[in-house]
């Protein structure tokens, strides 16, 4: 497998502990090892499989009956404020009085409550920092002209219509939203889990950190299976493709604003595993590149460049997945020593044996995911009316072989692995829908191309093309129950 995040490999759990928060100690349960704790006001809205599989989907902030999600709030302290919206614009010329200007039937249009970026002048820039401010919707407005901040910081008039007449909201202060710290708790192998305490009593695991950096930490897998715990990263690209010179011989990376300490980077082409990189001195300027042979500079500013440094996989402690639960349906985290130290838990169901992709339709079920051994929609059809759809399946990536399965020199070629259900959404209501696998199809193929034009394409190399079988009785697969504590 390709270097990952997070890793998909099946570990058995050796130990099964629980925090205690404040404490910095764990005590033995015999059935899970629990990732927060309600409070008096926030209350984890939960997906539990039984078994001791449990697993939090968000916070629910009582106060206001709304989800709620820990960010910094613009006083700069961390708070469990509302849901985001996009849908924001301003009333007055300053960019200082926000509307709401999403359509009556979106789910934004419903709340009360709500949080939205805000860019002053003094942040803007190629890397702005964006600051968030907490609101409350109070009714509709009265402004005929709208305004928004582009990211020079600049205020000015909206450049498109809205579909419906604005909502005022009134800013709020942040402190009415409660309030979190991070601690650290349980650890193990070098590594510990971080956790975010709130001022009502609730808690959450948030992380994990590198005990001998300091720094919070991702799992990563590499194609031959060594998982160790990342200082968290970013993709980056790298090898030639921009240079901090005029001459293109000095090579540089290229990153985002969010800079982090170590820049991830994966050419599966080129038949090698992944690559880390440390990121160190940043690069005046946009830098240059290859265009033509020619060393030409960039024509763009729209990134960031960075000297850079490769770093070994085994410098970084190692970690493993940890299964939770005693039913068919488990939790699956991460850490060291069989001890569950991340956050974040996903369902994995040891009947399919593969991860569970939840599934919300007359009841909630732990359905199999898109990756895996599964034949997924692939936009190719029969007919040159495209109406009979194909389910399509490739080669994976193999250690030691290249994009779609292509053999690496001096290589075998690399084996199949057939799908054995197929996923696709027959209707068009967005909600997948499985299916035995029919016979392969080896006749022509079209698709719809941008015009919506149904023409013939050519076979990918390495892919299956299937006819869907007979559909798959969703009660087959294992009911979870969902609920706020």
């Amino acid at each position: 497998m390709q270097g990952s995040f997070p890793p998909k490999r099946a570990v058995a759990a050796a130990l099964v502990l629980s925090f205690v928060p404040g404490c910095g100690k764990v005590t033995p349960d015999p059935e899970s090892a629990p990732e927060w704790q309600s409070g008096s006001r926030l209350r984890a809205r939960v997906l539990d499989a039984g078994g001791g599989a449990r697993s939090i989907e968000e916070w629910v902030d009582t106060a206001t009956g709304q989800a709620c999600s820990f960010v910094e709030a613009s006083d700069g302290v961390t708070r469990c404020l509302p849901g985001h919206q996009d849908s924001v614009a301003f009333e007055d010329a300053a960019c200082e009085k926000p509307v709401l200007t999403a359509p009556p039937t979106s789910e934004d249009a419903n709340v009360e409550w709500l949080t939205f970026d805000f860019l002053g002048p003094e942040s803007a820039g190629v890397c702005p920092t964006w600051g968030v401010r907490a609101g409350r919707v109070t009714g509709p407005s009265s402004a005929t002209t709208l305004y928004s901040r582009d990211f020079g910081g600049n205020c000015s008039v909206l450049p498109y219509p809205v579909e419906v007449p604005p909502v005022s909201v009134e800013v709020v202060a942040p402190d009415r939203f409660v309030a979190g710290h991070e601690t650290t708790g349980a650890s193990a192998g070098g590594l510990a889990s971080v956790v975010r305490e709130a001022d009502d009593g609730s808690w959450q695991t948030v992380n994990v950190r590198d005990l001998s950096r300091q720094a919070d930490c991702a799992s990563f897998s590499s194609r031959s299976g060594d998982q160790r715990c990342v200082p968290n990263t970013h993709v980056g690209w790298r090898t030639g493709r921009y240079f901090a010179d005029a001459g293109c011989t000095d090579d540089v990376a290229y990153t985002t604003c969010d800079t982090p300490d170590i820049v991830y980077s994966d050419d599966p082409a080129d038949c090698t595993d992944a690559h880390l990189f440390s990121v160190g001195e940043r690069v005046d300027g946009a830098g240059y590149m290859l265009q033509a042979g020619e060393c030409v500079p960039v024509p763009y500013e729209d990134h960031v460049l960075y000297h850079y440094a490769e770093q070994p996989l085994d410098v970084f402690p190692a970690a493993e997945d940890v299964d939770l639960g005693t039913g068919r349906v488990k939790v699956r985290r991460w850490g060291a020593a069989g001890v569950a130290l991340s956050a974040n838990g996903y369902f994995v169901d040891t009947g399919t044996g593969g991860d569970c992709l939840v599934r919300r339709g007359d009841d909630v079920r732990c359905t199999p995911t898109y990756y895996g051994a599964t034949a997924q929609q692939s936009g190719a059809f029969t007919d040159s009316s495209c109406s009979v759809s194909l389910l399509s399946w490739g080669v994976p990536y193999q250690e030691g072989h290249g994009v779609a399965g292509a053999a690496c020199p001096g290589t075998a070629s690399a084996p199949e692995e057939p799908a054995t259900i197929g996923i696709l959404d027959a209707d068009g209501d967005g909600a997948p829908e499985y299916f035995e696998l029919g016979e392969e199809w080896l006749g022509d193929l079209y698709a719809l191309n941008d015009s919506s034009i149904c023409q013939p394409v050519t076979r990918s190399d390495g892919v299956h093309y299937v006819l869907p079988g007979a559909p798959i009785d969703l009660t087959t697969y294992p009911l979870l129950t969902e609920f706020v504590e």
